[in-house]
């Protein structure tokens, strides 16, 4: 068990070192489930506008699951948040009465807003991270802690003089290094290269955004991602960008984004391999006043549709319409969602409806300050 807690452990540092390796980001304010007509909480450390704006306390989802022979299951959750519109807590039980707690997320912030402290629990999964930063209020370390309260990883953030990140060390419950991230920036502070260097300090992938053979030699060349993006502007003012490099295993793949000119995304595809092979698609429209009116997202196998996700909104951002669509299953898969909103836009109720037949209910309740 202490093996799996800090490979995940390990495995989430990564992926948020990872993410600083980004040349480009690209979000759209999807749907969420607690509420409509406003951003999602990508960042969980940030303020839930409409929480804060509506005085929202709390709220709580009885689900009820419907299985076979008419048997039927029901579990409970609640997300709390504080006056200043963080959220502070989300507590799922595997019951109504609340006996046994499947899964926990906590978070603490400070006077400055900045989150000092959060915890996760999953079963058997636990952890703790308590954070520190420096004087411009950005994070100088993190501590990771297991459910015995022990010291597991941490990781240390270094900036340069132009405020921007440097390095990232991690290490070990015995404070020996693990791994080290390090950035390099051109003048204008754009990022130039990322790599990650081993616990004996050797360069073991670099992530190079000049699109030429640059910085410090390694093994192997599939150990180096050169990342290289271009655009191309068209003449009714549309954007594509276009990011080529390698995953993981060395394969090439291609992001390809198309933006309109108020900046918002028409098209996101994902292809992989010389080829270019299709992986997934997503396809924004909007309605006249610029407000998402639908999105559909397509999975690809083989050159072949594997999985399809539509669903369209409202002039308010409330989902009308939300189908998905299972082609590789046994027998072929349709889930049909319904909804139920209140004056306020938040969601009462949700369906889901697998071929017709109902498999899941959603009861959403709201508590204020």
């Amino acid at each position: 068990m202490k093996k799996i807690q800090f490979s995940l452990l390990l495995a989430f540092i990564l992926l948020i070192s990872k993410g600083f390796a980004q040349s480009t980001s690209y979000y759209y304010n999807d749907y969420n489930l607690f509420h409509v007509n406003t951003k999602p909480n990508y960042n969980y450390y940030g303020v839930d506008s409409f929480a804060l704006k509506l005085g929202i306390k709390n709220y709580t989802i009885l689900s009820t699951y419907f299985g076979k022979k008419g048997k039927k299951y029901s579990s409970l959750a609640e997300v709390n948040f504080d006056n200043k519109g963080h959220k502070i807590k989300q507590l799922d039980y595997v019951d109504t009465n609340k006996t046994k707690i499947g899964y926990s997320l906590e978070f603490n912030f400070n006077e400055k807003q900045l989150c000092t402290y959060e915890s996760y629990h999953f079963y058997k999964f636990n952890t703790q991270v308590f954070y520190t930063y420096n004087d411009s209020n950005k994070v100088n370390s993190k501590y990771y802690y297991d459910k015995k309260n022990q010291l597991s990883t941490k990781s240390i953030y270094e900036y340069n003089l132009n405020g921007k990140l440097e390095k990232i060390i991690n290490t070990n419950k015995k404070q020996k290094k693990i791994s080290e991230y390090q950035y390099t920036y051109y003048p204008n502070n754009e990022l130039k290269q990322t790599a990650l260097l081993n616990k004996k300090g050797k360069v073991n992938r670099v992530w190079d955004y000049t699109c030429d053979a640059s910085g410090k030699p390694v093994k192997k060349t599939t150990d180096t991602a050169k990342i290289c993006t271009t655009k191309t502007y068209r003449p009714d003012g549309t954007i594509i960008s276009t990011t080529q490099s390698y995953n993981w295993d060395g394969k090439p793949y291609k992001r390809i984004v198309i933006l309109n000119v108020k900046n918002q995304i028409l098209e996101n595809k994902y292809l992989t391999g010389i080829n270019d092979h299709l992986e997934n698609q997503t396809i924004y429209t909007y309605n006249i006043y610029g407000n998402l009116s639908s999105r559909i997202i397509n999975y690809y196998k083989k050159g072949k549709l594997n999985y399809n996700s539509s669903q369209e909104y409202d002039n308010s951002g409330r989902t009308i319409k939300d189908i998905s669509t299972n082609y590789k299953a046994k027998k072929l898969e349709v889930k049909t969602f319904t909804y139920q909103y209140n004056f306020d836009g938040l969601i009462t109720q949700k369906q889901e409806l697998k071929n017709g037949k109902l498999k899941k209910y959603f009861t959403y309740k709201y508590c204020y300050f």
